[in-house]
């Protein structure tokens, strides 16, 4: 998906689900709890499902939790498993 249509998604998104641009309070890093807890996302229940992770991790920003999403991250690009 071009930058330009990710964007436009993102707008689109954001006018159907309350509270949407709050993920963008989330850091961008390597991977995050979203990434390896959940597929792919192109639809609007699948954003919402995203959402709920982000926001997870936003209210429970602990050392506990980056190791749990870096062990997941770990065990996805070694073994190929996860969410796909």
């Amino acid at each position: 998906m071009s930058a330009a249509r990710r964007a436009f998604f993102s707008e689109e998104v954001a006018l159907v689900i309350q509270g949407y641009h709050k993920r963008t309070r989330v850091l961008p890093g390597i991977t995050g709890l979203a990434q390896v807890g959940y597929t792919y996302g192109a639809s609007l229940d699948d954003a919402r499902a995203k959402m709920v992770f982000d926001l997870y991790c936003l209210g429970n920003q602990t050392m506990l939790l980056d190791l749990r999403i870096l062990a997941a991250t770990v065990k996805v690009v070694l073994f190929g498993t996860g969410a796909r």
